[in-house]
């Protein structure tokens, strides 16, 4: 892979560095976009974190640490600290003027302690609700799950518990709580939802083939693509990859995700993460649901696993990177 480093003077002395593959083959275009300061609590919760939009708002959050993009003022502001346990691989969901957080894990010592709590933030108070969820999560703890809204009910699935991967599904509206919802055929975890023109797709992830040390952990990885449309109560699957050339092989676990929308129509973008052997990948994809069909966009410049992937505006998407360096993730934009 070709590197190419363009150094751009921005307004407020603020440099970027826009870093691209070959234009003609890879489109699209990443810039470093400076420090994400979280606070000290990013020494030990530096990935794994959640983000989603509410009023006008992103709200990204690493640990108990969470931070809100003011869409007015066009600035970063320091939320109140999560009620609950400190935790990463944890899920976050949006049903109309709140949010609701929850699942994951913490390290302690040796072991995983996994949650199965809810907590709900309020989007028009910018605060959050003294008590957790009063509707008990059915399933088991779990961390690395995945979640999305859909229509007027949100879904929340997969996972792992213990060293193995999950495959039951929830659904849940704010009135009747959670009931059970019709599992996917294969258990996986550390996998990516997104919801495009309508439909809520899930990919990538996998499950655990040897966790004897860190260094010689492999996964085997998810090859498919599971589809659910509004108002449907089954899973639809989709795959292998098709690409715009070929069979492509989108596989990886631990990825970024976001969904940027050009000329009213949605396209999905899977950055980064791990591949089989456990090692970082920079490859990234964009997902057209329109014609099913994938394609190899812009590598990320630096790999992140576990990043946290969200959207501005639709226009412009953004990973956190973990560089191992002080306190400070880095943030990457992406522009197409």
């Amino acid at each position: 892979m070709k590197c190419r480093l363009i150094i751009s003077i921005v307004f407020l002395i603020t440099i970027q560095i826009a870093c691209s593959n070959d234009e003609a083959t890879f489109p699209g275009r990443w810039y470093e976009d400076g420090d994400f300061g979280m606070g000290s609590c990013l020494s030990k919760y530096k990935n794994g974190g959640v983000s989603f939009e509410i009023g006008g708002d992103i709200v990204v959050g690493m640990g108990d640490n969470f931070l809100r993009f003011d869409g007015n003022e066009a600035q970063w502001k320091v939320v109140d600290k999560f009620p609950g346990k400190a935790r990463k691989g944890a899920v976050a969901f949006v049903m109309e003027d709140k949010a609701y957080v929850g699942l994951g894990y913490s390290v302690e010592g040796k072991d995983k302690v996994y949650y199965s709590d809810f907590w709900v933030y309020d989007g028009k108070t910018h605060s959050w609700e003294i008590e957790p969820l009063s509707f008990s999560f059915p399933g088991k703890p779990r961390g690395h799950a995945v979640a999305f809204t859909l229509g007027s009910f949100a879904y929340v699935g997969t996972g792992e518990y213990d060293g193995y991967s999950l495959k039951d599904f929830y659904k849940f509206d704010p009135s009747n709580g959670w009931r059970v919802f019709t599992s996917l055929r294969h258990s996986f975890h550390g996998a990516v939802a997104f919801v495009a023109d309508g439909c809520a797709y899930i990919c990538t992830g996998g499950g655990n083939l040897s966790s004897q040390q860190i260094i010689y952990k492999n996964y085997d990885l998810f090859i498919g693509m599971y589809k659910l449309s509004l108002g449907s109560n089954n899973w639809e699957t989709l795959g292998p990859f098709d690409g715009l050339e070929g069979t492509l092989d989108i596989r990886r676990i631990y990825a970024s995700c976001f969904v940027l929308n050009r000329g009213g129509k949605d396209y999905a973008y899977i950055v980064s993460g791990v591949n089989k052997y456990n090692r970082p990948i920079a490859s990234c994809m964009e997902y057209n649901p329109r014609k099913e069909k994938w394609q190899e966009v812009a590598f990320l410049p630096e790999p992140t696993v576990e990043g946290v992937g969200f959207t501005l505006d639709g226009k412009e998407g953004f990973v956190t990177v973990d560089r191992d360096l002080g306190v400070d993730n880095t943030l990457w934009k992406f522009r197409r």
